[in-house]
């Protein structure tokens, strides 16, 4: 049968293994979650707060302007997941990176890991 108008994905007995230039660990299992609580940052927005921000200096990829009480909430109801929150930190959004400060397990962390936090450009706050 043709596809029309949508692309075809035909799965065959003889196809070659996938050539993803992600590895195949829990990385793609985050993005979903990370998604969600995006969602749940967007309803939280503040764009004022947002701009003030940028005003003074604090650049980020992505800032929503959600307050820390809001930010630390929400980073409470996923528990903490310390290859999440290294995840979530890796992002530049400002939000994420708050959060994995409450989502990381203070007890996993390493001094390797507190040199990474220590050692990213300077924005302002995290």
């Amino acid at each position: 049968a043709a596809c029309w108008r949508v692309p075809c994905f035909r799965s065959t007995s003889s196809a070659a293994p996938s050539k993803s230039p992600f590895p195949a660990d829990d990385r793609m299992e985050h993005t979903p979650r990370m998604i969600r609580l995006l969602d749940a940052l967007r309803r939280e927005r503040n764009g004022d707060a947002a701009a003030s921000m940028r005003y003074y200096g604090v650049r980020y990829g992505l800032n929503y302007g959600v307050s820390l009480p809001a930010v630390r909430a929400l980073a409470r109801a996923e528990g903490t997941d310390p290859a999440f929150a290294g995840y979530l930190f890796a992002q530049d959004v400002r939000e994420l990176k708050i959060a994995a400060l409450w989502i990381a397990d203070p007890g996993a962390l390493d001094a390797a890991g507190a040199e990474r936090i220590v050692q990213r450009p300077q924005r302002g706050l995290p």
